[in-house]
């Protein structure tokens, strides 16, 4: 913000977010994934397993889009039982 610039805090706001309730929300989500997948496939290196074993936790339910593509759609986070 510059000198000029004002923002206002009301701490008795509330904010409510319908998720996804946009019309048309979502209608691109494949074609965009793909375009994605293609630009950058190449120049990056999963590595969501590593992330989530260093932090005590392993991913399962992991469902794919596609089974030759690496898009997770959705994915179940369990506590890692402690040794």
């Amino acid at each position: 913000m510059t000198a000029t610039q004002h923002a206002a805090y009301v701490p008795q706001s509330l904010v409510i977010h319908h998720e996804s309730k946009t019309p048309g929300r979502g209608q691109y989500i494949q074609q965009n994934r793909q375009i994605f997948y293609e630009r950058w496939h190449k120049q990056l290196k999963p590595d969501d397993q590593q992330h989530y074993q260093q932090d005590g936790m392993i991913p399962a339910d992991i469902k794919r889009d596609h089974s030759d593509k690496p898009n997770i759609s959705a994915i179940k986070i369990s506590a890692k039982p402690k040794q």
